[in-house]
């Protein structure tokens, strides 16, 4: 894992290949993509969370001493199917050219900080283009909060200018109980079959209890009927991953304002 821990999904919420144009993903005006970094991993044996957050004193120094320019989250599993295989996953997000500064900054004076995580965890790490697409009033000040993950693929005859334009059109009659919402999309270190979509879609909540507000208007408010639409018309989608989000660094300068 990087200097810039990672998230999986979130906020915060990506570039799939070099055809694809960044209007053509719904993205929020006037918010261009940012780097996305994630690292899955997986605690050593006999070591615990408490463990991971002594392991990462290094790398809070690190982050401290190189106003570190990201937003990072730690993420950790509530509900989860499919072969994700993660006791934890950091998120990252960038400007990509601070991204790269980062890196090089790392590479340069981050050793100790690396080999003191690489004691607890064993992560797999990848890199995603993220476009924001909601924000809700006052919601970029909460430091915990539900990550919620559901990836994606396009249904046959679908464009990319169809997903925008539908991702467009969700944005003027967003849920109350969301926080957030931004769409992923796989960059490097992921190849075909290694995840299950696309593209991801990746929503904030508060708490629990507004992620439990959202899936009773789902269930019993008619939301179901706005997804039906999508699932049938736009795209088919594994269905929704939920985790522990505690924001762990934000950004030294105001890109993400």
């Amino acid at each position: 894992m990087n200097p810039i821990l990672i998230i999986l999904g979130a906020l915060a919420l990506l570039l799939l290949s070099g055809s694809i144009k960044a209007d053509d993903h719904g993205g929020e005006e006037n918010f261009p993509a940012v780097a996305l970094q994630s690292s899955i991993c997986q605690l050593k044996e006999g070591k615990t969370l408490g463990d991971l957050d002594k392991a990462l004193g290094p790398w809070r120094k690190w982050a401290s001493s190189n106003n570190y320019d990201s937003f990072v989250s730690q993420n950790t599993p509530i509900y989860m199917g499919g072969d994700v295989g993660a006791d934890v996953i950091w998120m990252e997000a960038s400007p990509f050219e601070l991204l790269g500064n980062a890196w090089e900054s790392w590479l340069q004076d981050g050793a100790s900080a690396q080999a003191s995580i690489d004691k607890v965890v064993t992560c797999k790490r990848s890199l995603a283009s993220f476009w924001r697409q909601y924000v809700a009033d006052g919601f970029i000040d909460d430091e915990d909060r539900i990550l919620q993950v559901n990836w994606c693929t396009r249904r046959d005859g679908i464009s990319w200018s169809d997903i925008g334009e539908r991702h467009r059109a969700a944005r003027e009659n967003m849920n109350s109980n969301i926080g957030a919402w931004g769409v992923m999309f796989p960059a490097k270190g992921m190849r075909e079959g290694d995840y299950p979509g696309e593209f991801a879609h990746m929503m904030l909540f508060t708490d629990m209890t507004a992620l439990m507000r959202y899936q009773e208007d789902f269930t019993n408010g008619g939301g179901w009927r706005a997804r039906e639409e999508y699932y049938n018309n736009f795209a088919s989608c594994t269905g929704e991953n939920v985790y522990s989000s505690r924001v762990i660094n934000r950004p030294a300068s105001a890109w993400a304002e």
